[in-house]
């Protein structure tokens, strides 16, 4: 019955070149990869460059035997099989070739079913250790992937620290040796200790827990954490001890925080603008309405009229005082969403400035107050003359 090894790669050394062209017309069709090789020193350095998975050797040759050249191998991978030809049957041969790590002996002459059987067993034993190896590697991957990004400790059974690793001293500002020893709780902030009984009774009673724990860095800082708490069982299935990880998310939460305002910020500001756009209307119409009424005044007796104009101005005034502070707050609302436009044009900032202040030279005299300008009479600017008054 043929079999074919797709998966593995064979080194054969026979110094008779028949027997050689033999048995490599035997394997040939049957491996992914053949090395034919007539010496024990060729072997060897093909063995050193490409590292088959399987050597066959013959026993007797010139030069480095067999058995030599399976004791170099076996130095350097104590784990490739390596099958060794011999045409002797004495006891001695074949306690050496054992002595020194041979995993089969083959009698001439070869018997292709019996080479197929040996070399059928060696690679499955070859295929379940790249398996291993390749699952090794990726768990190593995986522990690098958690060491960077997760607290991870272990705990014994009676929940006590018995390693931490880098991640964990990073975020909590400690050393390893601080808490080894200690009971787990000890890295907890106030309002998870309290829970710390609770939360180790769950975990022994149902062996896993996942729970939100805020730890407590040596600055004092809160680290909020996602936790998953899960027992380690021996062969027996009993608990030798507890594994520990602690997913930080306090970045995460900080964020959605950060969110939370922008989002409260961009409400409060359309909240400002139809406020202020609903504010607007009855001013104008207050205005306006003064207007109109001043115009009939006229026609009111003199006293009367002087009186009501008075307090018209009045209100016409706070209207237009109002007026501007509702704007400067739209303004505002525009420059947070960079919507401001600027209407630009040439005037005079000393005569902006005495428009200003005119309407508090009253005040001014009565207080004592004198109002003084290091501006020269005329100072000519190129600007929004409206915004600026507003700012001033």
């Amino acid at each position: 019955m043929n079999k074919v090894f797709e998966h593995i790669s064979i080194l054969c050394v026979e110094d008779d070149e028949l027997t050689l062209l033999a048995l490599s017309k035997m394997l040939k069709k049957r491996v992914s990869t053949l090395y034919p090789a007539s010496s024990g020193a060729q072997a060897l350095a093909i063995y050193e460059k490409e590292k088959p998975d399987i050597v066959i050797t013959d026993i007797s040759m010139p030069g480095m035997s067999g058995l030599e050249l399976t004791r170099e191998i076996k130095k350097r991978s104590p784990d490739t099989p390596v099958v060794i030809i011999t045409s002797y049957t004495d006891s001695q041969n074949l306690q050496d070739a054992l002595n020194i790590g041979a995993d089969k002996l083959l009698c001439k002459p070869i018997q292709k079913e019996e080479l197929f059987d040996v070399l059928n067993y060696f690679n499955q034993l070859v295929f379940n250790a790249k398996q291993v190896r390749r699952q090794q590697y990726q768990l190593s991957q995986l522990d690098t992937i958690i060491d960077h990004t997760l607290m991870v400790a272990r705990l014994d059974k009676n929940g006590n620290y018995t390693y931490v690793n880098e991640r964990f001293e990073q975020k909590l500002g400690l050393q390893e040796n601080q808490l080894l020893g200690k009971y787990f709780d000890i890295t907890f902030a106030p309002q998870s200790a309290k829970e710390s009984q609770d939360i180790w009774k769950k975990v022994t009673q149902n062996h896993l827990i996942e729970k939100s724990i805020v730890h407590i860095t040596d600055k004092g800082i809160e680290v909020q954490t996602e936790a998953t708490i899960m027992s380690l069982h021996d062969q027996q299935n009993r608990v030798y001890g507890y594994y520990a990880i602690f997913h930080d998310v306090s970045g995460a939460l900080h964020a959605n925080e950060l969110l939370h305002q922008q989002e409260l910020a961009k409400t409060k500001d359309s909240f400002l603008v139809i406020f202020t756009h609903e504010l607007k209307t009855p001013l104008n119409a207050i205005m306006n309405f003064t207007k109109y009424v001043s115009k009939r005044l006229h026609k009111s007796e003199q006293k009367e009229a002087l009186r009501l104009g008075g307090i018209l101005d009045d209100v016409y005034t706070n209207a237009c005082d109002m007026l501007e502070h509702i704007q400067s707050i739209l303004d505002i609302a525009k420059l947070q969403h960079e919507n401001l436009q600027l209407n630009l044009h040439t005037f005079d900032l000393v005569s902006l400035i005495n428009d200003i202040t005119k309407p508090l030279d009253q005040l001014l005299v009565q207080d004592n107050i004198t109002l003084t300008s290091d501006l020269p009479t005329r100072h000519i600017l190129h600007s929004d003359q409206l915004t600026l008054k507003r700012i001033i």
